[in-house]
């Protein structure tokens, strides 16, 4: 009977592959014919899609305003066949109010920094910082935004590796601070936004790579001597920042900060003693704040690199549950919060990476999609609407095949989408991005690797009406529409001194700068802002609210 049940699932779920309506799937074969473009680095700029993609004049900046005749090449900034932009999957770029700021390389200074505001004749240089053919390798290292003004690492002769700011012209980029004076390097890095400055590592060859904050200005760029070094991507929660870092008695641990000496301290050995809890390979991935909690990855030196949750106290700080027993790592990664629980991908004792979910405590961490070994290896994961999408490589095809997958986070509600018009077998799905209400992705569909477009046409966005209301456990805030296209409304029920508003992304990122806000119904703008799912966060008088918000 067992088989017998197995087989009827796997049959439905096969029956069910491909399943269109009201999906509607849509190709942009940028590289005619079955050669690849390759779409990456997707950004959105004055409400234009912006990405690199690999055609006869090489890997360079395309745009697309979401229609076939729209979708062109911006501009051959390395001309001919050489290609200009980096073919990483995270090639670096920051979007600074209405422009792209990213590096590229012309052929003739090297790669430097260059800003595009969505048009040819405004896609230029911004500055040759390491003169010369040589590169600087702007933002390689990370950035953040502070007001109006872009903090990134780059690199020249006479000063090395160092801290540079841009107001996004050329006069407005310059070194912000040669904090290991001369050409040595500070190697600045670890950039994040919290309470209106940017915080960053750096060495300034005295006191080891220890923590600095910038207001932006060469004088407000100062160093704080904190009792660790070396932090590695921190995050924001609540009124303080996370991170990895380093000390000569307990390793590579978990450590907080307010941002001052005193207000920073160890939170937990994880892997007592010397030995580091750190992963080797640290993504932004591997961390999401829910339910004011901070959900990471890291390694108690016993059972491998598994779940761990935060409060920012010691006794808060535990393992959530042993996904894959033993001492073997559980890949996971590619967090999300769906419908109140966190959703990533692990592997459990069988080998296979599965869609996991926890409501953060043991007993609700569980496999979310067990299809029987029709899937495994799930990665890319963002919500959309009602679902979640995700690719996962598909088991019960021949070549191996890495599909697209919705799912409402059941077994029974996943199933496996595509074009009618699929022909390869092998799709290679990767990169998701929400662009005017649709997803947009890389896919080897027929043509080769080309980019793809899928539109869910059930009605608005964002799992509910653009009237709907989100109302925070006090019953302080609400604010609406949800979901959102250029500005929210938000409503305050109580009296405050003081208030503020950021926007965080799943990573608990801050992406844009914190605002001010001040009255019973502050308006906050949001249309520079990438599509996709936020907390916004209001703080009244030190204690913050926190919501859900769609922005579409």
């Amino acid at each position: 009977m067992r088989i017998l049940t197995q087989f009827l699932f796997l049959l439905l779920f096969c029956v069910t592959a491909y399943a269109q309506a009201p999906l509607v799937f849509k190709e942009f074969d940028l590289n005619v014919g079955s050669s690849d473009s390759e779409p990456l680095n997707f950004n959105v700029v004055n409400g234009k899609l912006l990405f690199s993609a690999n055609t006869s004049v090489g890997r360079e900046l395309w745009i697309s305003d979401g229609t076939t005749a729209g979708t062109k090449l911006l501009k051959d900034i390395n001309a001919g066949a050489g290609s200009s932009l980096q073919n990483a999957g995270n090639g670096p770029r920051a979007v600074l109010g209405s422009k792209l700021v990213f590096a590229a390389d012309n052929g003739t200074t090297g790669e430097e920094l260059w800003v595009s505001d969505g048009t040819a004749a405004g896609t230029t240089l911004l500055k040759d910082i390491y003169t010369g053919s040589n590169s600087s390798n702007p933002l390689a290292d990370g950035w953040a935004i502070v007001g109006s003004k872009l903090i990134f690492s780059a690199r020249t002769l006479t000063n090395g590796n160092e801290v540079w700011v841009t107001d996004g012209t050329t006069a407005g980029t310059t070194l912000l601070k040669d904090i290991n004076s001369g050409g040595a390097t500070s190697y600045p890095g670890a950039f994040v936004q919290y309470n209106g400055k940017v915080y960053f590592g750096a060495d300034d060859g005295v006191n080891g790579v220890k923590l600095w904050v910038t207001d932006g200005t060469a004088s407000g760029t100062q160093l704080i001597n904190v009792p660790f070094e070396a932090p590695v991507y921190f995050v924001v929660l609540n009124s303080m920042m996370i991170s990895f870092a380093y000390d000569a008695t307990n390793g590579v641990e978990l450590w907080k900060t307010d941002g001052t000496v005193g207000g920073s301290s160890l939170i937990k050995d994880i892997n007592p003693g010397f030995g580091s809890s750190v992963p080797a390979s640290l993504r932004a991935d591997m961390f999401c704040v829910y339910n004011n909690k901070l959900y990471f990855v890291a390694d108690n030196g016993s059972n491998g690199y598994e779940l761990w949750v935060t409060d920012g106290t010691t006794t808060g700080t535990q393992m959530v549950k042993e996904i894959r027993t033993g001492t073997g790592d559980a890949y996971i990664g590619n967090m999300m919060v769906f419908n109140n629980k966190l959703y990533f991908g692990g592997m459990d004792a069988s080998g296979n990476r599965k869609l996991w979910e926890t409501d953060g405590t043991a007993g609700g961490t569980k496999i979310a999609v067990n299809t029987n070994g029709v899937f495994n290896e799930m990665s890319s994961i963002i919500g959309y609407k009602k679902s979640l999408y995700f690719n996962a490589t598909d088991n019960a095809a021949f070549p191996f095949s890495d599909d697209l997958f919705k799912s409402n986070g059941t077994t029974s509600g996943t199933t496996k989408i595509g074009p009618s018009t699929k022909t390869d077998a092998a799709s290679n799905i990767a990169q998701f991005i929400m662009y005017d209400s649709t997803l947009y992705f890389c896919a080897n569909y027929n043509n080769g690797y080309e980019l793809w477009s899928m539109k869910d046409t059930t009605g608005s966005g964002g799992g509910g009406s653009s009237n709907v209301e989100y109302v925070d456990n006090e019953r302080v805030i609400t604010f609406y529409p949800n979901p959102v296209h250029d500005k929210i409304t938000i409503k305050i029920t109580k009296s405050y001194n003081k208030g503020s508003v950021a926007l965080y992304d799943i990573t608990g990122r801050l992406v844009m700068p914190v605002l001010p806000v001040s009255g019973s119904q502050p308006i906050v703008p949001v249309k520079d802002v990438v599509k996709g799912i936020y907390t916004i966060g209001v703080m009244l008088d030190g204690k913050e609210h926190k919501q859900k918000l769609v922005i579409e």
